[in-house]
């Protein structure tokens, strides 16, 4: 029969701690987070609650490869135009991606890298830096990277 002084009495074990603590930082959770996810081990532990050192020493334990500090091996590079960055992905820009139709279509009707470059520019088409200007070596680039 349990009553209230014997639950008032009641301690923790290490073993109830250990229970406690360590299921959130199962192998599962941590390939989640930081080979999917890319999160960093600051990240995780932030949203785990942990310290960065017991992160680290999980990820050692269940043999995922940890990158080197200082590198920038899991951030995406710089999206291409057409594409951006949502999170840790590169995906299509609609917008963009209309532009980028229209500039292949003039190309395709004969204009020059030159003459597509005039024509968004006298027609207000906006860059990605918003304040600069068409070049036509910037149209090249881009039917270059979208021929079919």
């Amino acid at each position: 029969m349990v009553s209230a002084e014997n639950v008032l009495k009641f301690q923790f074990t290490m073993e109830s701690i250990v229970y406690i603590k360590n299921p959130i930082l199962n192998e599962d959770v941590l390939r989640q987070k930081y080979l999917v996810e890319r999160l960093s081990i600051r990240q995780i532990a932030g949203e785990l609650v942990s310290s960065k050192a017991t992160i680290s020493k999980y990820l050692h334990r269940y043999g995922i490869k940890v990158k080197k500090r200082g590198t920038k091996e899991l951030a995406p590079p710089n999206p291409a135009y057409g594409e951006r960055r949502y999170g840790n992905r590169v995906v299509k820009n609609h917008e963009e991606q209309k532009v980028i139709s229209l500039i292949l279509n003039l190309h395709e009707a004969g204009y020059s890298f030159r003459a597509i470059a005039r024509t968004l520019n006298e027609s207000g088409v906006q860059t990605r830096k918003r304040s600069s200007r068409w070049h036509h070596w910037v149209v090249a680039e881009i039917v270059k990277r979208n021929r079919k």
